[in-house]
């Protein structure tokens, strides 16, 4: 909720304005709980999450990602969001394949 002047933050104007939103996420201690409060606080405001962007750290045991991502994917459905949780994975990843991500249909108003 960072603030935008003494009155708004930017979560007063998402909501205002009804954009959605695009949570990024990660395995790194605290993440689920920030990520669960963040989806608890967005459909208070009934403010639309398009996505999870989970951030797949090199350094992490597969084990707690493949956990937190489905506790990421339960918990948006709980919510009542049917955006998906979507890997980004270690740049070293996309430098071997050629390939990139493309997140451009997340971020285009009204094409989700």
């Amino acid at each position: 909720m960072v603030p935008l002047n003494g009155e708004w933050t930017l979560l007063d104007y998402l909501e205002r304005e009804k954009y959605p939103i695009i949570l990024v996420t990660s395995s790194r201690l605290g993440s689920i709980n920030h990520t669960l409060s963040a989806l608890e606080l967005a459909s208070r405001r009934k403010i639309e999450v398009a996505a999870i962007i989970y951030n797949c750290l090199a350094d992490t045991d597969r084990r707690i990602v493949l956990d937190s991502r489905e506790v990421f994917g339960k918990y948006m459905k709980i919510y009542g969001y049917s955006g998906q949780v979507i890997d980004l994975l270690p740049l070293a990843v996309y430098e071997q394949t050629g390939k990139k991500p493309d997140f451009y249909k997340y971020f285009v108003l009204g094409e989700r």
